[in-house]
């Protein structure tokens, strides 16, 4: 008798420790698909404040590429912003599921596949955009302009 309520005991344990268990990989999902959201509104905030602002009002002279500028300064920005939404999107489904846990593995592996292009591409063109920007400001009062009023208007 004693030792059947010793192995119920353990047994209650164990059940409690695994609930707990997913209870914080639950949490841990949930941040984590909630700081991904907010990156992705990040960058959509980025695209609809100066992007789109840029190539409609066209802030400078053609002659510095208007198309040409927005591709070196936020090139990667959409394919990023994409990435990160199909992330997003795998584990809303990936949590719905009954068995998740198991397989969030694969969707970081998927992940890192699908990230391999443009997050090295993106940290490679950083010091390049960020170059580009700084200069055309620097020259360009119609640029400077557009940014400090743009930021204003993002901040």
């Amino acid at each position: 008798m004693g030792s059947k309520r010793r192995v119920s005991s353990h047994a209650s344990c164990i059940c409690t420790i695994c609930r707990e268990t997913g209870i914080r990989r639950q949490e841990v999902i949930h941040n984590f698909i909630e700081k991904e959201e907010h990156y992705v509104h990040s960058l959509d905030t980025v695209k609809e404040s100066v992007i789109l602002p840029f190539k409609t009002t066209k802030p400078f002279a053609v002659r510095f590429g208007v198309d040409e500028f927005i591709d070196d300064v936020f090139g990667v920005i959409p394919i990023l912003r994409e990435c990160n939404r199909r992330l997003i999107e795998a584990m809303h489904i990936r949590r719905r599921e009954e068995d998740s846990l198991r397989s969030i593995g694969g969707i970081a592996f998927e992940a890192v596949i699908d990230f391999m292009s443009p997050y090295p591409a993106y940290s490679g063109y950083h010091l390049i955009a960020e170059r580009r920007l700084k200069d055309d400001i620097d020259n360009n009062p119609d640029i400077r302009i557009f940014s400090e009023t743009q930021g204003k208007q993002v901040i």
